[in-house]
This record gives structure tokens, sequence and C-alpha cells, in this order.
């Protein structure tokens, strides 16, 4: 049978014979214009064999610039691009392929190079969390128990009035991501969410999200922004509605540490408290270190501020957290992720009633347990 200059080549490259195959791309190259790309294909190879392993790409790169119809070209750019570990980037050039060749080893690569891809970055995804929070003030009430109006004091009605109690909570969250080009995707994400008021189950809330989003990859990088959707309920009965912009940024800083920052602007319609309508505007950041291959720190610093119809309910609020996880092999994939939060809450102006400017401070410590082996329903859960 035959064998082409091509599968002569690559039997050479397989062999890892690199100056064989150099010296007979050359030959077929000066004798055949259709196989003027064989030589600095024979090079990526060499490259990413024997080094430097990161000049590859920027060679296949160019050789796919000039010959960006050839599926040996794009084979030779997926290698590449594997070899230095940008597998996201590489898989958008498998999925041109896939439907291109027909070697059944080149069939057999991308299967194993999606399912390697796959078990580090999956596509879609839904994860579960459930929690339950004690609270001293489960009602985010006053703990005043008296006002005084025209030097007349009178007692607040006890509905008004700090109370402890225990929510408990649930929340579905679900992603899906379309890769539009190498490193552009269109990522579909969306949340509900439940939480149960054991003292008054009037106060039930309901929560949907929607935030769809386009991302885009950069060197060691990556930020995306898109449209954001909120929807809540309280008691059965249409609360707030929330709609506008969101953005991110997630930055690698080092081997081992990564920054991102998230802001949203968002416009809120209340249902029936008019005077609240308004503006919420929120920027959280998270600093993450990864201390070995089981342990995690991330500090969590952030800000929102609230415009209403009224100055007295303005406010500006700090939040500052800190996180420390550890996964448990010795376990079989425990997870165990200690938190705790301190928010300060500062309004604009006087309330009218009370005549003094109101301060909230919000302290929050969590316990989170999740494993990788238990599923309910097809999902991860993790209680809280």
């Amino acid at each position: 049978m035959q064998v082409t200059p091509l599968e002569a080549v690559n039997a050479l490259i397989a062999e890892k014979y690199f100056v064989a195959a150099d010296n007979l791309a050359g030959s077929v190259a000066a004798n055949a214009r259709s196989y003027l790309w064989l030589p600095d294909y024979v090079q990526v190879y060499r490259l990413i064999e024997e080094g430097p392993t990161e000049q590859a790409e920027p060679l296949a790169r160019n050789l796919y610039q000039r010959f960006p119809d050839n599926v040996d070209v794009r084979q030779a750019l997926i290698n590449a691009l594997w070899a230095v570990k940008k597998y996201h980037r590489a898989m958008y050039y498998v999925d041109i392929n896939d439907s291109l060749v027909s070697d059944p080893a080149v069939k057999q690569q991308y299967r194993r190079l999606k399912a390697e891809y796959e078990n580090i970055y999956k596509p879609y995804g839904i994860s579960l969390s459930m929690g339950a929070e004690p609270s001293t003030n489960i009602n985010n009430g006053t703990a005043a128990k008296t006002v005084e109006v025209d030097g007349i004091r009178f007692l607040l009605d006890e509905d008004a009035q700090e109370h402890e109690g225990v929510n408990l909570s649930a929340e579905l969250n679900g992603y899906y991501i379309h890769r539009l080009a190498e490193d552009i995707d269109l990522v579909a994400k969306g949340a509900i969410g439940f939480t149960k008021r054991l003292e008054n189950a009037d106060e039930n809330i309901l929560s949907l999200i929607l935030a769809p989003e386009l991302q885009w990859a950069l060197e060691r990088a990556r930020w995306g922004l898109g449209p954001v959707l909120q929807y809540q309920e309280v008691g059965g009965e249409s609360y707030i509605k929330r709609y506008g912009m969101g953005a991110f940024l997630l930055k690698n800083l080092k081997k081992n540490s990564s920054f991102l920052v998230r802001g949203q602007a968002l416009r809120q319609d209340y249902t029936e408290l008019d005077y609240r309508d308004g503006w919420r505007s929120n920027l959280d950041m998270r600093f993450k270190w990864r201390l070995g291959d089981s342990l995690s720190l991330s500090l969590l610093p952030g800000l929102e501020l609230d415009r209403t119809q009224r100055r007295y309910l303005d406010y500006r609020a700090i939040t500052l957290g800190g996180q420390i996880g550890r996964r448990f092999d010795a376990l079989q994939g425990v997870y165990i992720e200690l938190g705790a939060s301190q928010r300060w809450q500062r309004y604009a102006d006087e309330h009218p009633v009370f005549g003094k400017v109101r301060q909230d401070n919000r302290t929050v410590a969590s316990l989170t347990f999740s494993h990788k082996r238990f599923k309910l329903f097809g999902v991860h859960p993790s209680i809280i």
C-alpha cells in the first residue's frame, strides 16, 4: 500500500526521529506546494517533545493562520495548546476537527481529551446547598423597646423588635457553558432558593436568579459580563424585582493563588413599597490561596450601596469575611469549610421616627460539609 508523505512524516515523528522527519518534510515541500506547511508542522511536534515546549504554540498559531483549513495543522495546534495546559482553548479546535477527521486513532484521541477535560472543567453542572441559620435577630428588628415622639414615649410593636429564631434554607444552582470561539464562552447561570422561617411562615422567602454571561479568556485570567435578573417572593406574595448588569474578573496571581472581583448594578422595584424603589450596587472580592493539595484559605471583602426614595433608608455596607477549607482524602473526599464574616451597615440620615441614624452590625459564622461520593437527586449537596 502506498504511503502518503504526511503518513511517512507522522511515522517518523511517532518514533521521535525528528531529524529524519525534518529532512523528509523539507524535500516534500520543495517539490509539492500543497505540502509547504509540512516543515513547520514537524517543528511544532519537535518543540512539544524536546522543548522549549512553550515555543510550540506560537509556531502552531502562525502555521494555522497561513493554513486555516488544514485539518492536520489544526491537529498540531491542539497538541501544542494541550502541551502548555491551555485545555479550554484546545477543546475549541477539538470540537471543529472532530467532525472532519475519519482516522480512528485520532477519534480515539479526541474522546480521551474530552474525557480528561470534562473531568476537570465540566461544561454543565448543578449544586445544592442546605443550611440552618440560628440568629439573635432573625427579623432584622430594632433593639429598642420604646420610641419617643414629641417628648412622649411609645411602646414599639413586638413585630418591630428583634427576635431570636432559626432560618432553614436550600439553594439549587445550575450552569451550562457553550463555546462560541477559542476564547469566548456563553454561560447560562441560574439559581432558585427557599428560606423557611420557623417562627413565621408569612415571611418564607422564595428567590429566583438568572444571570447569563459572555466570558472571555485572557492570559492567566478570565472576565465576563451580562444581564442579571432577580425575583423574590415573601409569604407567597411578590415582593421585589431587580434587574441590571453584572461583571467579573478572575486573575491567577501565582501558581497557588487567585483574585476574583465581581460587581453588579441593579435597579430594584418593590411590588408595594414604592418608596424603597431605587438602585443597589455591590462589589465583592475574593483572595484565595491554596496551601498544599487539600487546604485553602480565602479573604472576602465586600461593599454594598443601596439608594431608595428616602434618604434615611439609603445605606452603605462593608463586609469582611474569611474562609478556610480542608479536603480529607483519608475520609474518601469529605470537605469541610469554616467561615466567618462581619458586616457594618450605616444609613445616610436620621430616621424620622427614632431621630437617630440607624447602624446595623451583623456577625455570621458558618460550617459547611460536603462529600464527593454523596449524591441527592444526582447532585452533590453541601450542608451549611
